[in-house]
């Protein structure tokens, strides 16, 4: 009895040992989670919009570094991206070729040319001031002051 207790033994160790080697096969097969992307902020102007493709071509405010980004950036409006003009939120055909922007996002890798993934936009345009309002008092409220 004491042989079929050493043979059982050795038997499930050779199991779980043919698991854990099956186990460390499969493991390469999973990927670690690639970091998130870095976001950066521009600014600039812009020169084209394609709301159907949700194409965007920026003229930079500044260049930051000509190597390393040209004077236009190519950039993709993102399906859940935040567009707000004004500090009030728009659907994304509401921006306009000449619009100032700041931009906030990443830059798509492995695409050429490459491709700015727009995440918030903050568009800021000029507004007439309000007209002033009509102090004067009407000729009704007028006789109802005096009553009271």
């Amino acid at each position: 009895m004491a042989e079929d207790t050493g043979r059982r033994i050795i038997w499930w160790r050779a199991l779980i040992g043919l698991a854990c080697f099956c186990a460390a096969g499969a493991l390469p097969g999973c990927v670690r989670a690639s970091a998130p992307h870095r976001h950066e902020a521009l600014s600039g102007q812009i020169e084209s919009f394609r709301c159907d493709s949700g194409l965007l071509i920026l003229r930079l405010a500044e260049v930051r570094t000509p190597s390393r980004r040209a004077a236009q950036v190519t950039c993709l409006l993102d399906s859940d991206a935040e567009i707000y003009v004004n500090d009030m939120l728009v659907p994304p055909d509401a921006i306009e070729v000449g619009d100032l922007v700041e931009l906030v996002g990443y830059a798509e890798p492995n695409t050429q040319p490459e491709r700015f993934v727009i995440c918030q936009a903050r568009i800021v345009r000029l507004q007439p001031p309000p007209s002033e309002p009509d102090l004067t008092p009407d000729a009704g409220t007028a006789a109802a002051i005096k009553e009271s």
